[in-house]
């Protein structure tokens, strides 16, 4: 849930570092992990003590709400970073967040995009180190692209699309799973498809 609304616009700053007031990300800062601590604390307030040794995490980030997802990946990657300055090691991390970053096994971008840039995560460094990450501190990770027209063939927003395709092509580049699920393929772009894509995806409906 978003931390608050900004007439209609969704704001998760209990997730992100820095946004505006519109709630857009100010980029991705991993330092604080913002993110991971934020999940993990809802985590250990839902779960029972003796329920997190054989859980596998999914997350999923619908619309505005894949920026969650951006801040989450950009932290894992922030601690491999720090970890290679650390003689190797992972930062002395809650144990709840380390079992969580090495149990993260999927995550689901459902038809992802903003009014800005910034939707998708394009850095290669980020996605780099996120490659290293995964191969050697987690069990494997599949990340996942469900898309719309209303996302994907915005001609008043390109950069959502190519964005995503900067993404996609980097984390193939790194060895990193990958897979993409587009949905009403071919039909006009509307708002309407935005929110039936949620059932689309629960159905397994994609077309790719």
């Amino acid at each position: 849930m978003p931390s608050r609304l900004e007439g209609s616009y969704a704001c998760y700053d209990h997730f992100l570092e820095q946004v505006t007031r519109s709630g857009e990300p100010l980029g991705y800062p991993a330092s604080q992990l913002k993110a991971i601590s934020q999940i993990t604390s809802l985590l250990k307030a839902g779960l029972p003590a003796d329920s997190k040794s054989d859980i596998t995490y999914h997350l999923v980030g619908f619309s505005k709400g894949g920026v969650v997802l951006n801040q989450v990946l950009c932290e894992a990657a922030y601690c491999w970073e720090q970890a290679q300055a650390t003689a190797g090691k992972l930062l002395a991390l809650p144990s709840e967040v380390t079992h969580f970053l090495q149990n993260l096994g999927e995550v689901h971008y459902l038809d992802a995009g903003l009014n800005c840039r910034g939707a998708h995560v394009t850095d290669p460094q980020v996605i780099s180190a996120l490659s290293h990450f995964v191969k050697q501190e987690s069990q494997g990770m599949t990340i996942h692209l469900h898309g719309t027209p209303r996302q994907w063939d915005d001609s008043r927003r390109p950069w959502v699309r190519l964005e995503k395709e900067r993404f996609k092509s980097l984390l193939e580049i790194n060895g990193l799973s990958v897979q993409e699920h587009k949905y009403f393929d071919g039909a006009e772009p509307t708002l309407l498809m935005h929110f039936e894509v949620i059932q689309a995806m629960r159905r397994g409906q994609s077309s790719v």
